[in-house]
């Protein structure tokens, strides 16, 4: 029942946030500013993954849960060409390390498929994300 619970409150934050938070916040700065730009709430820019000309993935990165021991839970999700990930990061901010709490590929759960993820999700995501998200 822990996955289900992440995966809704992923959707439910989810609807929120990913109606092209970097498009109405306007995309007139560079790649290198959206890193660690804060956006509405406590929506946070962590990479600017770039494909073939024009295109790109913006992912982001939203505090969901977090304890004075250093754990931190937070939703990933890309907005861009290939949107098809969303995720909750567990981050252990003592240790600096982070896994996988939920993982979906829009069609299913793929929280056990760390290959899969990591092919989705580019490692300087997760590294901007432990890096922002244990600074606070």
């Amino acid at each position: 029942m822990k996955y289900w619970k992440a995966a809704y409150i992923a959707l439910f934050f989810g609807s929120f946030v990913s109606v092209s938070t970097f498009a109405q916040d306007g995309n007139n700065f560079s790649d290198d500013a959206f890193v660690g730009k804060k956006f509405k709430g406590s929506i946070t820019g962590l990479y600017v993954q770039k494909f073939e000309r024009p295109y790109k993935n913006w992912w982001y990165g939203a505090l969901i849960k977090y304890d004075d021991y250093g754990s931190r839970e937070v939703y990933i999700y890309p907005e861009g060409k290939e949107p098809n990930f969303f995720g909750v990061l567990g981050i252990n901010c003592s240790s600096r390390s982070a896994s996988w709490t939920f993982a979906s590929n829009t069609f299913e759960k793929i929280t056990e498929n760390e290959g899969l993820i990591r092919e989705l999700v580019p490692k300087e995501v997760v590294r901007n994300a432990i890096k922002h998200f244990c600074s606070k």
